[in-house]
């Protein structure tokens, strides 16, 4: 049995035998492990020693050899300190495990109420990536209703196997996502909605149909979750064939989607003229016979060029009309020869109109002049915008007139009438016009559309359809428009990229035709035959042409 180890004794001098084990401390002589209370520092071999009789405190060896293996509470009091303090500070000890403890305890009962379910981090080792996509959407609720960071709506589709869009739509408005993938973000959107927008986005949501009922593939998923009558719902939906309703999710929340359309190939190619830009140069083509007609070789002096900014071809492919640098022309198609020249002004847009008897002309400086067809003597002016000229188009039948403004106005001339134009006011920089067949409906697109084109009853003034495009890589204005003799196909053409093909009674899309030029590629000129075939124009004078049969087969698709 040790001595007893009084309170004066040096705590810094080493037990000669069963140090560590058995200690008296002050006149006590109690024992370690029945009366004391040790607290042990592993690394520096200390141990304080607290009397659990009178309270006194005592710093001693131990050997490391023959350390308790008992649970130890690490931690090291400085030498000779009095034992208030050290009680003092093994009771704030105790209380911070206390604390952590009870923390701990309401962190796991959190996590076992549905609505705080923390989403997943990462994607579980080897699980796919879909599932696991569709996993966070199941397990992201609403929260509590005072919670504003909870999500109120998630939208994701994929991009390949392993990359996912993603937007999330919180109860204060703010929003996130973007590109992602198993090993992390890619490049996101942020922002915030404000109030107007969150109502109308809940009211998008409570419209939503119900999805399909057979599961697409999952290449082309759209997963919607949120908050539908304070229940957390999913659905997934096609994206080739998405409901309008969907699209507004994207249109409100400013994330990117893009339709997972079917491609169709071309039927038939026929390379034209190589070297001729359309920006330069116009190249005609005789759509019943599908023959490149060749302009006529205009000399200038010594040069001689084939070099137009606008061109036109008559009904029945008789008569061409061009403007170039040194003024105006009309040609017989078949033979090539010139009818009559009139420099010095260009026209920068010519439309052939009334049966193929008179030549509409729109020039730089706003006016709109109207042409007799054979001899080029002048029949009359139309009132023109001040505004400048931007696109032109007359109807299947030459009987109407649509010319658009840079300030966005559009004026629309029944030509077999003294009447005035009617003006139609749109987006400014509209690039492009097309009539129906029967030419009770306008098209128009450009600039300002944000990836869109409009559709007007414009006899009644009124437009009756803004149809949003989703089918981009990056976005792009329309350049070009086309619709089917039929009217039950529209044909549109955003920028270098996909020309994307529309049905007129739902306005859905049905395909897309031709490469994606991410980076850039050849304009298409777009229209259709008096047999129904689309045509493509390209930049270098080639056609692509989907016959009657491929456009049959999308239709019933």
């Amino acid at each position: 049995m040790l001595a007893p180890l009084s309170h004066s004794q040096d705590p810094r001098a080493p037990d000669s035998s069963e140090a560590g084990y058995l200690a008296g401390v002050g006149g006590c002589q109690a024992r370690l492990f029945s009366e004391c209370r040790p607290i042990m520092n592993m690394r520096t071999n200390r141990m304080l020693v607290v009397c659990s009789r009178c309270g006194a405190a005592a710093l001693r060896r131990f050997e490391a050899a023959r350390r308790p293996v008992v649970p130890l509470v690490l931690a090291l009091a400085p030498e000779g300190e009095p034992a208030r303090r050290v009680w003092t500070r093994c009771l704030f000890f105790l209380l911070a495990v206390i604390t952590g403890m009870a923390t701990a305890l309401d962190l796991n009962a959190a996590e076992a109420v549905p609505q705080k379910t923390a989403p997943p981090e990462g994607p579980p080792f080897n699980a796919p990536w879909y599932d696991w996509v569709l996993s966070s959407h199941h397990s992201r609720r609403g929260g509590w209703p005072g919670n504003t960071n909870a999500l109120i709506l998630k939208l994701s589709w994929f991009l390949g196997a392993q990359y996912v869009y993603d937007c999330n739509v919180r109860r204060d408005g703010s929003q996130t996502g973007g590109l992602s993938g198993p090993m992390g973000h890619k490049g996101g959107i942020g922002g915030t909605l404000d109030a107007t927008n969150l109502l109308e986005l809940a009211d998008a949501v409570a419209t939503l149909p119900p999805p399909p009922e057979s599961q697409p593939p999952r290449e082309r998923w759209l997963l919607v979750s949120g908050l539908r009558s304070n229940e957390w719902f999913t659905a997934i939906y096609d994206r080739r064939s998405l409901p309008l309703e969907v699209e507004r999710l994207y249109e409100l929340t400013g994330a990117h989607l893009a339709w997972a359309l079917a491609t169709v190939n071309t039927s038939t190619n026929l390379p034209g003229v190589p070297f001729r830009s359309l920006t330069w140069h116009s190249v005609l083509w005789n759509l019943q016979e599908l023959k490149e007609i060749k302009l006529p070789t205009v000399t200038d002096g010594n040069v001689s060029h084939v070099f137009s900014f606008a061109c036109a071809i008559s009904a029945d492919g008789k008569t061409g009309a061009c403007s170039d640098q040194n003024g105006n022309y009309a040609f017989d198609c078949a033979s090539g020869k010139i009818l009559w020249r009139k420099p010095p002004a260009r026209a920068m847009h010519l439309a052939i109109v009334q049966r193929d008897t008179a030549l509409v002309l729109a020039f730089d400086n706003a006016s709109i002049e109207k042409w007799n067809l054979m001899t080029g003597d002048k029949l009359g002016s139309l009132e023109g915008d001040p505004a400048g000229i931007e696109a032109m188009t007359a109807s299947r039948n030459g009987g109407f007139l649509a010319v658009s403004s840079r300030n966005g106005n559009i004026r629309v001339w029944d030509l077999h009438s003294n009447a005035p134009p009617k003006i139609l006011s749109d987006s400014a920089w509209l690039s492009c016009l097309e009539f129906s067949p029967d030419g009770r409906y306008l098209a128009a697109s450009g600039w300002n559309y944000h990836n869109a084109f409009g559709v007007w009853d414009w006899q009644a003034q009124k437009k009756i359809l803004t149809r949003r495009y989703w089918n981009l890589s990056r976005p792009d204005p329309a350049t070009s428009l086309a619709w089917s003799p039929d009217g039950k196909l529209f044909a549109l053409q955003p920028g270098s990229q996909q020309v994307l093909i529309f049905d007129t009674e739902s306005w859905k899309p049905l395909a897309a035709w031709g490469p994606d030029w991410v980076d850039g590629g050849p304009r298409v000129k777009l229209a259709f035959s008096a047999s129904g075939a689309l045509i493509g124009q390209h930049d270098d004078g080639s056609l692509q042409i989907l016959d009657v049969p491929t456009l049959k087969a999308i239709r019933v698709k």
